[in-house]
């Protein structure tokens, strides 16, 4: 990838508020509606680049197929400190076909939706290349090798008044699991995909998803269950891996996550309140002995609180807290995680869409991951920060763009602060 030159800085800081980029508003992964279904027609003139295609888009949605993509640009340039000063960009595509069963079915199958999805990122990688720290707190939350992978592939079924949503297939559980509305604002991994789970090796979140099946439950209309199972072996994101390189069984087990959410308003205020837990029934290797032993297991909780409603009933102002604990520091990388920030909707008059963020995490290690890195000759830190600061700006209704600063400090393989200056633009096609 190419390097920074004497003027690539500025570049950089040029193209992230001139052709930085916006974020996908997903659930899988931080992009694109989380449901296949909507309730009223999207306004595809104004919605996508390629607009309504003659009428053929809306023609497909009110038979019961929805089309989209988007297209991530972006570049990141570490000013000073990490691993090594330079600049490095990122592509990343995402396609998507929502299928409405039971609109094509003409009712025979009501509530049943399928939906399939591929990826493709191509670029660099600023978090090992320049920053030089863990992947939990990568840069770019998009950031993997090089790959187009197949990525949803699932059958979704809603029962009893939709109380009752089930997934089987091919499934992504950061869909689901751990997530934080206010937390997808910002660019960094921690805040985002690349939590806790990122560091097992059998959790299906991205890059790479794997079979399984999910299921929520809504037990009344301020308490909500989840639960999904697994396959243990998700396969690696490799480059030749194209979505299908899980398998089912074996000494990889499986892993199963669960959580519940309460929702309330204090003072009118909405907010949700999330605890849930991640359990892998594989064997692991011991960091201290080297011996095998069975499974992994993690605890999570979440708060997503609005602080200012205006009168429009529209949130203004926001804010997160999110706290991670793996207790067994012999086959556990990270033993915490707590990460945090503020949302401001709305910061300037007349910019009703766009965000203003700041937000912050710390990780610390597992002590016996730690000691064996470092019998190794890898001379890491025991914990790590990173500090975001940005803000996005809907240029139209297909287009954003987004400006983004990043301190991280104590990085975790290189030791030595960084300052990372960005940003992207996305596309919705």
């Amino acid at each position: 990838m190419p390097r920074l030159s004497a003027w690539g800085p500025a570049a950089t800081l040029v193209l992230a508020v001139v052709a930085a980029v916006a974020r996908p508003v997903l659930a899988e992964g931080a992009a694109e509606p989380e449901d296949p279904e909507r309730e009223a027609p999207p306004a595809f003139d104004v919605l996508y680049a390629t607009g309504n295609w003659g009428g053929l888009r809306s023609a497909l949605f009110d038979f019961g197929i929805e089309p989209a993509a988007s297209y991530t640009a972006g570049s990141w340039s570490n000013l000073g400190g990490g691993r090594d000063t330079g600049t490095r960009y990122e592509g990343f595509a995402f396609w998507r076909v929502d299928f409405d069963i039971e609109k094509l079915s003409r009712g025979a199958w009501p509530g049943a939706a399928l939906r399939v999805s591929a990826q493709s990122y191509h670029g660099g990688k600023p978090t090992e290349a320049l920053v030089g720290t863990t992947f939990a707190q990568a840069t770019t939350n998009w950031e993997a090798e090089d790959h187009v992978r197949v990525y949803h592939l699932f059958l979704e079924q809603r029962l009893f008044a939709d109380r009752l949503r089930v997934q089987a297939g091919q499934i992504a559980a950061d869909d689901h699991f751990l997530f934080s509305d206010y937390g997808q604002l910002f660019v960094n991994g921690i805040f985002g995909d690349n939590t806790s789970f990122a560091q097992s090796p059998n959790a299906p979140v991205y890059p790479v998803a794997a079979p399984g099946v999910y299921a929520e439950l809504r037990v009344t209309e301020a308490w909500l269950a989840r639960v999904g199972v697994y396959t243990g072996d998700v396969g690696e994101d490799e480059t030749d891996n194209h979505g299908f390189e899980w398998s089912l069984g074996g000494s990889e087990g499986v892993s199963v996550f669960a959580e519940i959410e309460a929702r309330a308003s204090p003072f009118g205020l909405p907010s949700k309140w999330k605890l849930g837990a991640f359990r892998n029934t594989g064997e692991k290797t011991e960091f201290k002995s080297g011996s095998t032993t069975d499974g992994e297991h993690a605890f999570y909780t979440l708060l997503d609180q609005a602080l200012l409603v205006d009168a429009r009933g529209t949130t203004r102002l926001a804010a997160y807290f999110r706290a991670q604990w793996g207790p067994k520091d012999d086959r556990n990388v990270i033993k915490w995680i707590f990460d945090g920030g503020i949302n401001v909707f709305e910061p300037l008059p007349g910019r009703r869409y766009d965000a203003f963020g700041v937000a912050f995490s710390r990780v610390d290690f597992g002590s016996d991951y730690q000691d064996s890195r470092r019998r190794d000759g890898d001379d890491v830190t025991g914990s790590s920060w990173v500090v975001e600061v940005t803000y996005s700006i809907a240029v139209t209704p297909w287009l954003v763009l987004q400006p983004d600063f990043q301190y991280f400090l104590d990085p975790h393989e290189s030791r030595t602060d960084a300052v990372v200056v960005g940003g992207r633009a996305i596309v919705q096609f």
